[in-house]
C-alpha cells in the first residue's frame, strides 16, 4: 500500500463495507476510516488520531504489535471504542483482522460492530432456528432441546413423583380446507388452532409444531399420569369448536396420542415415537385420544367419566349432606358433622373417599364446598328453631383456606339462610392443611372467628405438629384423629397416650372431641378420660337429615343397644 493509487482503491473498497473499519500504521496513527465509520462518529473522521485516543483497554506501548498478536490469539481479542468516538451511539466492540505475518506487518485493521444491531440479527436468526414462522409456535428443534431438559429435571427430582407427558396432536382435513378456501386460510386456521391449544394448557406447558399439521404438547410436572388425559380432552374440545368463514363452519378433526415419562420411556425420542404410535391408533379407532399404555388409558377413561358425572351431579342435585352425630360422654346428641355424599345414579351412595380427591384435582372442590356450606346453614337454621343448643360442623378444604372471599361467602350463606346464631356453625380445618400455609390459615381462621363462627381443628395428631402449635390457633375445639382411639381397648400405653393428649388440649382452654369411637371397649376406656364429646360408628353412622331429625325428636341417647 505504498502506492497512492493502490491506497485509493483500498479506501473505495472499504467504504462499501457495512461494518465500521479503521486502519492504523506502524506509528499507531489512523490512516483510513471508511464511510460507515465516519457517519457514525460525531467527529466525522478519526484519520490522524492515535489508537490510544480511540480505544479503551489498550496499554501504552507497541499498539500495532499488541493488536496483531491479539489477532493471532496471543494477547487480547476485543477492544472497545471510547464513548467520545461515537458519542451516545450504541456500544460497539472491535475485533482485529487476522494477519499472517505479525513481525513484518505495516498496518493493523480494526473492524467495529454495532452490538445492538448484531443482537437484533441474532434474535431473528434464533427465531428462525427455534420458532415456526407459520404458527409462531416453537418448532421441532426446540422440542428436542426442551424435552431433554425437562426429562433431566424430572429425573433429578424423581422422588417428587412428578411425570412428564408428551401429547401428539394430529390435525386432519387441512388438505380439503386448503383446496376449498386456499392455503392462506389453511395457514391462518393452523395458527389459530395452535393459539387455542396454547391458551388451554398451563403457562408452564409447551406447544410445538412438529411437522405439517401435527403439533406436540409437552406437559412437565404432572402429579398424576391420568391428568394428561384431562388435558387431552380439553384440547380436543377446544380444537373441535368450528370457525365461521364465508358462512361455512370450518374445523379440523383432532386425534391425540399420549406417552408418559417414566412409564413409557425415559428417552425423549422414544416418548415422541410412542405418542405418535398412540395417535395413529387413536385415528384408527376413531377415539379423541389414546394413551400408549392400555392400562393407563383405561384408568384415564374411568377418571374422565367420573369427572363428567361429577360435573353433572351439580345440575342433577345429586350431592347430598349426611350427618354423623357428635355425642356427650353419656350418649346425648349435642351436634353433628355434615358430610358430603354423592347419590350416583348407577353406583349408588358414594362417600368422599371415592370422589373428593378427583374434585380437588379438577378444581371442583370449591363449588362442592359452597353447596355444602349453604345446605348446612339452611339445615342448621331449621334445627335451631326447635333445638337452640344444637351445633353443626362442616369441613373446609385447603382451597377454601386460600380463597380471599371465604369470609364473605360464609357471611352471605348465613344471611341467605337466616342463620342468626353464627356460633352454632363450626368450620373444621384439617391440621395438616392448616400447617401447609400457616400464615394464610391463621388469617382466615381469625377472620372467621371475628365473624362469630367457631373454628375447629380436625384430625389433630396427623400433621406432625407439637401441642405447642395449638396456642397460635384461634380455635375453640380440637378433634383428635381416629387413629388414637383405634387401640385404646387393647393397649394400655395407647390409652394413656390418648388421655395425655386430651388433658393437654383441655389445658389450652379448648374442648376436645375424640373421633373414630367404633366399639364398646374403646368407649369404656375413653368415657373415663376428660374428653368433651365423642364421635364414631359406635354411636351412629352418617344419616340422612330426616333421620337426624327423628333422632333429635325422640331425645334418645346413643347407642341404642342399652350399653349406656
Amino acid at each position: 500500500m505504498t502506492d497512492d493509487a493502490s491506497f485509493g482503491v483500498l479506501e473505495f473498497a472499504v467504504d462499501h463495507l457495512p461494518d465500521l473499519v479503521a486502519v492504523f500504521d506502524t506509528n499507531q496513527i489512523c490512516v483510513l476510516c471508511n464511510a460507515p465509520f465516519r457517519e457514525a462518529s460525531p467527529e466525522r473522521s478519526c484519520v490522524g488520531k492515535e489508537i490510544g485516543d480511540l480505544c479503551e483497554d489498550v496499554e501504552r506501548g507497541d499498539y500495532l504489535r499488541t493488536m496483531l498478536r491479539s489477532s493471532l490469539g496471543g494477547v487480547q481479542d476485543e477492544y472497545t471504542f471510547k464513548d467520545a468516538v461515537f458519542g451516545a451511539a450504541p456500544h460497539r466492540s472491535i475485533r482485529t483482522l487476522p494477519y499472517p505475518d505479525a513481525e513484518n506487518a505495516n498496518y493493523a485493521v480494526l473492524i467495529a460492530t454495532d452490538t445492538n444491531a448484531q443482537s437484533g440479527i441474532n434474535d431473528k436468526l434464533y427465531n428462525y432456528e427455534y420458532q415456526d414462522p407459520t404458527t409462531g409456535l416453537l418448532n421441532r428443534r426446540s422440542l428436542q432441546v426442551v424435552l431433554e431438559r425437562e426429562l433431566i429435571r424430572s429425573m433429578r427430582g424423581k422422588d417428587d413423583g412428578h411425570a412428564v407427558a408428551v401429547l401428539f396432536v394430529m390435525l386432519k382435513d387441512f388438505k380439503h380446507i386448503n383446496q376449498v378456501h386456499g392455503h392462506q386460510i389453511g395457514d391462518l386456521l393452523l395458527e389459530n388452532t395452535g393459539l387455542r391449544i396454547r391458551d388451554t394448557v398451563r403457562k408452564s406447558d409447551y406447544v410445538f409444531r412438529w411437522e405439517g399439521t401435527n403439533l406436540i404438547v409437552l406437559l412437565p410436572d404432572i402429579t398424576q399420569v391420568t391428568d394428561a388425559a384431562l388435558v387431552a380432552e380439553k384440547i380436543h374440545n377446544v380444537v373441535s369448536v368450528p370457525y365461521r368463514f364465508n358462512n361455512v363452519d370450518v374445523a379440523p378433526r383432532c386425534y391425540i396420542g399420549i406417552s408418559v415419562y417414566p412409564d413409557d420411556s425415559s428417552r425423549a425420542e422414544d416418548l415422541v415415537n410412542r405418542a405418535n404410535s398412540a395417535v395413529i391408533e387413536s385415528e384408527k379407532q376413531e377415539l379423541p385420544f389414546l394413551m400408549y399404555d392400555e392400562t393407563l388409558h383405561q384408568s384415564s377413561i374411568e377418571r374422565l367419566v367420573m369427572r363428567t358425572s361429577l360435573m353433572r351431579a351439580f345440575e342433577q342435585d345429586e350431592l347430598k349432606l349426611y350427618f354423623q352425630p357428635i355425642c356427650t360422654i353419656d350418649g346425648h346428641v349435642a351436634g353433628a358433622e355434615a358430610l358430603i355424599r354423592w347419590e350416583h345414579p348407577q353406583r349408588g351412595l358414594l362417600g368422599p373417599d371415592e370422589f373428593i380427591e378427583l374434585a380437588e384435582d379438577t378444581r371442583l372442590i370449591g363449588p362442592i364446598d359452597k353447596v355444602a356450606l349453604y345446605q348446612s346453614c339452611r339445615f342448621l337454621a331449621h334445627l335451631l328453631e326447635r333445638y337452640p343448643d344444637f351445633f353443626l360442623s362442616l369441613n373446609m378444604s385447603a382451597t377454601d383456606l386460600s380463597d380471599n372471599h371465604l369470609v364473605s361467602v360464609v357471611q352471605r350463606a348465613m344471611q341467605a339462610t337466616s342463620l342468626v346464631q353464627t356460633h352454632r356453625l363450626k368450620l373444621e380445618i384439617t391440621e395438616s392443611r392448616s400447617m401447609q400455609a400457616a400464615r394464610i390459615s391463621l388469617d382466615a381462621m381469625q377472620e372467621l372467628t371475628d365473624l362469630g363462627v367457631d373454628v375447629w381443628i380436625d384430625d389433630f395428631g396427623t400433621g406432625m405438629s407439637s401441642l405447642s402449635y395449638l396456642k397460635y390457633l384461634p380455635a375453640t375445639t380440637v378433634k383428635i384423629d381416629r387413629e388414637f382411639a383405634m387401640d385404646v381397648g387393647e393397649n394400655e400405653k395407647e390409652a394413656a397416650y390418648l388421655a395425655g393428649i386430651i388433658d393437654m388440649v383441655r389445658a389450652r382452654g379448648m374442648d376436645c372431641i375424640v373421633e373414630g369411637v367404633s366399639t364398646f371397649d374403646q368407649f369404656e376406656h375413653i368415657r373415663n378420660m376428660s374428653a368433651d364429646y365423642l364421635q364414631g360408628y359406635y354411636f351412629a353412622k352418617p344419616m340422612a337429615p330426616e333421620k337426624l331429625e327423628e333422632l333429635l325428636a325422640g331425645s334418645r341417647k346413643l347407642p341404642n343397644d342399652g350399653t349406656t
